[in-house]
């Protein structure tokens, strides 16, 4: 999944997500949750290096995901977030299906 979360609170752009997530049977379909993949990457990194992930760093992981998947799902205001273009024109680079929220 791909969205704003810069510039949201915290807990709107978690519930964005968690609302998004809905959509996908988890059963059959493994869905990467961008704010908790965030969380486990940012805990990682600073037991391993002693310093907070900047936002670039955290979008060159998620980017490496992307690169890995089948689909994105773009949510609703994508085109508000700079990282979440960037993880667009990447996919479409890549050539995955990017399906929208409606």
């Amino acid at each position: 999944m791909s969205g704003q979360i810069t510039g949201l609170h915290p807990e709107e752009a978690r519930k964005n997500f968690d609302r998004a997530a809905q959509h996908f049977d988890c059963e059959r379909t493994a869905i990467i949750h961008p704010i908790e993949y965030a969380e486990g990457l940012i805990e990682k990194y600073l037991s391993k290096h002693g310093r907070e992930m900047q936002e670039h760093e955290i979008l060159l992981a998620e980017l490496r995901e992307i690169a890995n998947v089948k689909m994105v799902f773009m949510l609703r205001g994508w085109e508000k977030s700079p990282g979440a273009t960037i993880e667009k024109l990447f996919a479409e680079y890549c050539g995955k299906e990017i399906i929208y929220e409606l």
